[in-house]
């Protein structure tokens, strides 16, 4: 997987880039899509830490949602929302990533080689 310096992303939000940047300062891994013509900014990215996946996104009107991440199925979707429209920390991603809901992956990996639609790459310090 390609490996791209997080002050080379260009984020959508400067609350999602100050977020990604704590996280990675705190030993998480960031995954986010390739660009596109459609979508030139990353506004969302997964976060992960001892094996445990959240989901991050730039809200619309200003701060972020947090989400748990579970393999998809009828019942739970691919996750749950844990927080909507504020400023995280690196307590609140901690938060959301001890949240079991659904059928968990065994790591990021794990769910790397299950998710297959978009091209992915780390965002590293």
């Amino acid at each position: 997987m390609e490996q791209v310096k997080h002050n080379n992303v260009t984020f959508s939000d400067d609350c999602l880039k100050d977020f990604t940047k704590e996280l990675l300062d705190n030993g998480f891994r960031i995954i986010a899509s390739q660009a596109s013509d459609s979508f030139p900014k990353v506004s969302y990215v997964h976060f992960s830490i001892d094996g445990k996946i959240g989901y991050a996104e730039a809200y619309y009107f200003g701060g972020m949602n947090l989400s748990t991440v579970c393999k998809p199925s009828r019942d739970t979707g691919t996750g749950s929302s844990h927080k909507r429209e504020f400023s995280p920390t690196v307590r609140d991603a901690l938060d959301c990533l001890n949240i079991r809901y659904g059928d968990q992956y065994k790591d990021l990996d794990d769910y790397l080689k299950n998710e297959t639609i978009l091209t992915k790459y780390e965002i590293i310090p």
